[in-house]
Parts: C-alpha cells; sequence; structure tokens
C-alpha cells in the first residue's frame, strides 16, 4: 500500500506540467505553434492520444478541431503554447 501511495505522489508533478485542452473561453494569451493527428481507437481514446501527443511536442495547450470515430478513428488538434505578458 506505501508503494502505490509513493509512486501516485511521484507521479503527480509529471501530470500536472501536461498539456490541457483548450476552450473557446480560454484562448486568451495564445500562440499556435502547428498542429497533430493521431489514428486508432474510441471518442476517450483518440483525445487521450492528442494529449499525449501535444504534451511530447511541448505544448501548453491543444484544441481538438476533428474526430472521427468510424473504422479505426482519426483525429486532428491544434497547438498552442502560452504568450508571456
Amino acid at each position: 500500500m506505501k508503494s502505490a501511495i509513493i509512486a501516485v505522489l511521484v507521479l503527480i508533478p509529471f501530470f500536472s506540467n501536461a498539456a490541457q485542452e483548450l476552450t473557446r473561453n480560454s484562448s486568451e494569451n495564445v500562440v499556435r505553434t502547428g498542429s497533430i493527428s493521431v489514428q486508432g481507437g474510441t471518442h476517450s481514446e483518440l483525445v487521450t492520444k492528442l494529449a499525449a501527443k501535444a504534451e511530447m511536442k511541448g505544448s501548453d495547450f491543444y484544441r481538438v478541431t476533428y474526430i472521427n470515430t468510424r473504422n479505426q478513428g482519426y483525429a486532428t488538434a491544434t497547438l498552442y503554447d502560452s504568450v508571456e505578458m
């Protein structure tokens, strides 16, 4: 049990810096930096893959722009970074 608690505490800082999904209301002070796409999975799996890929690219935020779950599934997102004011 102690090892599970320690593992969670160690992973919290890793996940707290993850790319966050950007909403229309929170799109101020960001700059577009690119786009990504992923394939394969359900709606939630595609969104999870987009978040992971955005994180790998070093983006602060991403906005899902297209999702199609037919056949194998396909999704795209636009990447954004924070602008220092």
